[in-house]
């Protein structure tokens, strides 16, 4: 079965508003009516890509779980493995990491997806949708599996899925063992870093340009630190509908 489905969207590059009305299968439920414009899902673009997240998400229906939420530096992101395990932070309102084990807890048994949303400091939003999310159990260092990507951020996430978590005080990364662990070299945010990162979403709260150990996602905003992050999570079968 097939949806039109429809989202807003306005180029910062070319200063054109463009009406996005197009058939996409997995669009379930059907889409609402939409009666006036600012009903439509909203986003910026500074590169004139067509590319959208999935039309129908409504990610402010308090339906969703968020695991991780930034937006002004309040909350210090340099933490060790007991605290990215746990959690820590001011939900549902403040700076937070939700934890490494409710994330597995929640994923293991259950088909999840998972939206990450950005703004840059400019205003500019961008998202990254995977219909596929899972993080594995302590024992294999809560290895991040994200996968069947869609957006308008790009996959930053790709590289770093398969690999397990690290923190300054838990070395899991993919590097040499002869090497400075990703975590010391990127200032201390717990991640699923490779050798090492494109994505760095638990980094330094910084907006400047070339510092890869920021809050950055590389497809987005190169390594320029971003202004607000959130990665929400839902069940598959209650977004699409199946299984």
């Amino acid at each position: 079965m097939e949806y039109n489905c429809l989202s807003f969207s306005h180029s910062k590059l070319t200063g054109f508003c463009r009406l996005h009305n197009f058939k996409y299968p997995p669009c379930y439920p059907a889409p609402p009516t939409v009666k006036i414009v600012s009903d439509l899902p909203f986003y910026r673009e500074d590169d004139g890509d067509s590319a959208i997240c999935p039309c129908n998400l409504d990610l402010t229906d308090g339906s969703w779980i968020v695991m991780q939420q930034r937006f002004d530096g309040s909350e210090d992101f340099r933490r060790d493995w007991v605290s990215y395990r746990e959690g820590f932070g001011n939900p549902p309102d403040g700076e937070f990491w939700i934890g490494l084990e409710q994330m597995h807890q929640l994923t293991t048994s259950t088909k999840h997806i998972l939206v990450v949303e950005l703004v840059d400091k400019e205003g500019i939003r961008g998202c990254a949708c995977f219909e596929e999310f899972s993080v594995g159990p302590e024992t294999d260092g809560y290895r991040l599996n994200a996968w069947k990507y869609q957006g308008t951020a790009g996959n930053s996430l790709g590289y770093h899925s398969a690999s397990k978590f690290s923190t300054l005080d838990r070395d899991n990364d993919n590097r040499e063992a002869n090497m400075i662990s990703c975590a010391d070299e990127y200032l201390g945010g717990g991640n699923w870093y490779n050798a090492c990162l494109i994505q760095n979403l638990n980094g330094a709260y910084l907006q400047q340009a070339n510092t890869p150990g920021a809050m950055v996602w590389k497809t987005f905003r190169n390594f320029t630190g971003l202004l607000k992050s959130k990665m929400l999570l839902k069940k598959k079968s209650d977004v699409y509908g199946i299984n």
